[in-house]
């Protein structure tokens, strides 16, 4: 799910991977499938941020199965987030959300599957970090939502394919994550 948005002063694309217990068996699935997370998705950001298309593939290791253009369908989709009152914070900031997979990792801590949201909100002065709370129940939500069910019969796994056991749970804060054109400092 690739989406773009203003960062810098150009236009930045930043982008989240789903992977599910099972691939679609045509190019209708497929469409289906983005269908259905774009409508969920398109909750936890604003207008300011577009989801412009999406690769899907049925194997990492190959070229992607089906390609969405929403430029070439029915259009680019804006989130629809109402700001309100909040702050737009910095391109760069990030909010998740994220589920338990209840697997541990070889030093005992529990393996979450998270997903990345930037055109984040804040609730203003003297928290500039804290998320406004709209924003919070629309991460909720979606975490809910892609918990109990994707869409259709597809259901949400981590990459090595193990469903989440939930609850689902969204960040309080923001935090970062790197964007392509800033990069990584040396």
């Amino acid at each position: 799910m690739i989406k773009e948005f203003p960062y810098r002063g150009a236009t930045e694309e930043w982008s989240n991977q789903y992977h599910t217990l099972r691939a679609a068996a045509d190019p209708a699935g497929w469409r289906d499938l983005v269908d259905g997370l774009i409508a969920a998705e398109k909750t936890v950001y604003t207008s300011v941020t577009t989801v412009v298309r999406a690769l899907c593939y049925d194997d990492t290791d190959n070229n992607a199965v089906y390609s969405y253009d929403l430029a070439d369908f029915a259009g680019v989709v804006p989130g629809t987030l109402a700001p309100g009152s909040a702050l737009h914070l910095p391109g760069d900031t990030a909010s998740w959300v994220r589920w338990n997979t209840g697997d541990v990792s070889s030093t005992g801590k529990p393996v979450y599957l998270r997903k990345y949201f930037h055109d984040v909100l804040s609730t203003g002065s003297p928290n500039f970090d804290v998320i406004y709370v709209n924003q919070r129940t629309a991460l909720q939500d979606f975490g809910d939502l892609l918990l109990d069910v994707l869409t259709g019969d597809f259901e949400l796994c981590s990459p090595s394919g193990v469903a989440p056991v939930g609850p689902a749970k969204n960040s309080t804060y923001a935090t970062t994550r790197t964007l392509h054109r800033r990069g990584r400092r040396p």
